[in-house]
This record gives structure tokens, sequence and C-alpha cells, in this order.
């Protein structure tokens, strides 16, 4: 069934109570045209903290758009994401994290920036941070682990990161028409994983959909005092490492590309090559097992090399797949190379 033109905000939520009131406080506030249709679609993705009920209770029967709320039981951001999908009423489903704080005009944005381009298969905002306390100064040394986009990037866009995406309901679709699974989960949980936004809107362009940073999206990200922890940093860059290790493979897949002719498309050799750059720096990989310095970037360093790792381990047969479909596209002969296709 055709989707209706408005727009469906999705907030997918895995045992986010707390967090809530000032995330529904904001879409509550919109200022929205009266030929914009839209709603507010809860996705209960396995909570556990009683959220759904306190999203019931805070939005009111007079609140400016309806609230409807599905139950998604498989664990995975991705999980949730494509509940969403299904149950989206509107033809631009734009997904508003639990601890995202939209402006007041994201409604009538979103609905008129995906409407005006019918090639634009996703847009994402500006995103600035509200921390809950005052954040060590060595944060900002990392702050694009922390889903922060101050400014429009100037080259062409291969895909985007997914807090505060919009995307066009049909594009999605078409996309699950031809065949396409998430390979990467997102967030499951207290698992720091992520990279399933990347993969979608990936899968988008390679369709042919534009993507945009659109400046008229803003939303504020609310950033809690567990988050900007030493330990919880350390978490999350092992945690992107290890998805990123499946993306760099599907970019190779995808474009013909390849990694050094040493490596093959044998996961295990990455592995070994990883294994061997964490044991040639064993000063580094002591500072990893007992630095309490907090910011040390040589750390951090580790924890990437070591996500990697993971990600090779989890991913290890899908990774091999990738990496011989990235070599046979790479030495086709330029009559015979494959059309671009979906990853």
């Amino acid at each position: 069934m055709k989707s209706l033109p408005g727009v469906t905000i999705a907030i997918c939520c895995h045992n986010g109570a707390e967090r809530l009131a000032p995330t529904l406080a904001h879409l509550r506030a919109q200022i929205v045209p009266a030929d914009i249709q839209w709603e507010v679609l809860f996705i209960d993705n396995a909570s556990t903290d009683g959220s759904a009920q306190v999203a019931r209770d805070l939005w009111r029967e007079n609140d400016p758009a309806p609230l409807r709320i599905v139950r998604e039981p498989h664990l995975g951001l991705m999980n949730a994401r494509d509940c969403a999908f299904r149950e989206a009423g509107y033809e631009v489903v734009s997904f508003v994290d639990d601890d995202n704080w939209v402006s007041d005009r994201w409604v009538a944005a979103a609905g008129e920036i995906m409407t005006g381009n019918p090639r634009l298969g996703a847009a994402a905002p500006l995103v600035y941070p509200v921390f809950e306390t005052d954040p060590p100064r060595w944060l900002y040394d990392v702050a694009n682990y922390f889903a922060l986009r101050l400014e429009p990037p100037r080259e062409p866009l291969r895909f985007v990161d997914g807090a505060g995406m919009s995307i066009r309901k049909s594009a999605y679709l078409e996309l699950a028409g031809r065949g396409f699974r998430s390979r990467l989960v997102g967030r499951y949980g207290r698992r720091l994983s992520c990279g399933e936004d990347n993969e979608l809107t990936y899968a988008l362009h390679q369709v042919g959909w534009e993507l945009r940073i659109e400046p008229r999206l803003r939303l504020l990200h609310f950033i809690e005092a567990r988050r900007v922890t030493w330990p919880y940093t350390r978490r999350i860059v092992r945690g992107h490492a290890a998805s990123w290790v499946m993306l760099d493979a599907l970019f190779a897949s995808a474009e013909g590309r390849q990694f050094p002719p040493k490596f093959k498309d044998s996961w295990h050799r990455h592995a070994l090559s990883r294994v061997k750059n964490l044991l040639l720096h064993p000063r580094r990989l002591w500072r990893w097992a007992v630095s309490g310095v907090e910011g040390d970037p040589e750390v951090l360093e580790m924890e990437d090399e070591i996500g990697r790792l993971i990600g090779l381990l989890t991913f290890r047969s899908e990774f091999s797949r990738l990496m011989r479909q990235a070599r046979e596209r790479a030495s086709a002969q330029p009559g015979q190379t494959p059309a671009r296709q979906l990853v």
C-alpha cells in the first residue's frame, strides 16, 4: 500500500524511560503547517523499564499529533527501524532517538525538504551536544564518536549517520524489494555496536538515491553524564571499530576495490595482521591494559585495533565473501565490469 504524504516521527526506544520527557516535549512544541499531516510512532524495542507506558502517559489526547505505540520484541536498533518502516503511516520517516531534542519546525522542514526533491532518499540534520555535566577536555578530541554533526560536509555523501535522519519510506521498500537486509543491527541493549545507519544509507546511494546533510534540520543530542566517562568512551571506540570492519568490506565489494594483495580474501589473514599490530606495540598494549590516564590517545588506538579484530571474528564468513566479490570486480576487464548493484 502506498504511503500517504506526511511525516512519521519514529522514536526507537530501548529502556529510555528517564530520557523521554524532554524528547516528547520538543515534539509537542512543533509548529506545523495545516497541510502537513504527521504522527509520532513509538517503537518499544524490548524495553523492561516501562518506556512505552511512560510515553503513553506523557503524550496527551489533545497533543498536536496522534501517538502510536508498537512493540518490537527483537532487540537491536535496526530491528526497531525496520519495524518503524513497516508501521509508518506516512512517506517521510524521521528517526528521533529518545535523547534527541528537535527544533520547533522539525516536522515542517522534514516534510518540505523530502517532498521538494523526489530523488532525495535520506536527509540528516546538524547535531549539537547538550551535556548533562561538564565534559572532560579530552572528549572534544573524540566528539565524532558521539553522533555530533556541527556543519555540513564539503564532499559528496556516500552515507549519513543515523541521529535524526529522515528517510523516504518508498526508498526503503525499494531496497527491501531488491533483497536488502542489514548485516549490522546497531545498538543492541548495552552493546555499543553501530554502522547500521551507514549500511542502510550507503545502499540507498548505491541504487541512485541522493543523500543530504540539511542545515534546516537541527537537533540537540542530550549526552548523559555516564556517557562522558573514560570507560564508556573506550567501549564506544571499540564498538565503532568492530562495525567498520564490515562497512569497509561492503564499500570495497560495491566499488571493486581491493585490499593489499597479501591479504587476498581471507579474513584470518586480516585478523593475524591485527594481532601482529598489537604485538608489535607492547608499550601501547601495556598502556591499554593498565593505564589510568584518561584521554590517552594510544589507549584509544589499541581499542580501535582490538575492535577491528573483534569485528573480523564476528563477521568472518561475510567478510571473506565480500572480499572475494571485491577482488572479482576489481580484476574484471573494463568491458566486463559489473554494473553498480546493491551491496
